[in-house]
């Protein structure tokens, strides 16, 4: 089966960088500049979004929730990446030659391998995310609603917030 790949272009200017290993297994990733700070952690058996603060104020924009980093229906079972029955397999953080980084976060689930990549743009305000699955099994699967962005934020006052946003890859006016 060939991986399936979805992509997203999201405003939130960071670079990624890998914070050590924490004790009992846990790992965490620092998607950061000085303008935001989104910490992408892996912990019993669970990948999701730790902590996202606006560098420009300090505000924790996630204020304690932990959304799943991606999601699909796999043989007619909802597999998400908080379910706790992951396995991290890789961790890889690259820099590009146009002076972007990559991180590829590589977890497997039985025969289900799934990779969360994300790119962080200097000088901008973009992360590019997309998530690859994979069968690795020898016998085929039904593969559907894959999803890979779930943000959940707790904005507070609505009169003082600015939400800019973008995603890409039609080339028409609005999209």
């Amino acid at each position: 089966m060939k991986p399936i790949f979805f992509a997203l272009f999201l405003l939130a200017t960071s670079l990624p960088g890998q914070t050590p290993s924490a004790p009992h297994g846990r790992q965490s990733w620092c998607l950061c500049t000085a303008k935001v700070r989104r910490t992408i952690a892996f912990a019993d058996g669970k990948l999701y979004s730790e902590s996202w603060i606006d560098g420009s104020n300090g505000h924790e924009l996630q204020r304690g929730l932990r959304p799943a980093e991606f999601d699909v229906t796999w043989n007619g079972q909802e597999e998400a990446s908080t379910d706790g029955e992951w396995s991290l397999h890789s961790a890889h953080k690259q820099p590009n030659a146009d002076g972007s980084w990559e991180l590829d976060l590589m977890l497997t689930h039985g025969t289900l391998e799934v990779t969360k990549s994300y790119v962080v743009f200097p000088g901008s305000s973009i992360i590019r995310e997309w998530v690859t699955y994979k069968n690795t099994g020898p016998a085929a699967v039904d593969i559907s609603d894959p999803q890979f962005l779930h943000i959940d934020t707790r904005l507070g006052d609505l009169n003082s917030i600015d939400l800019d946003w973008m995603t890409g890859g039609e080339n028409r006016p609005g999209s």
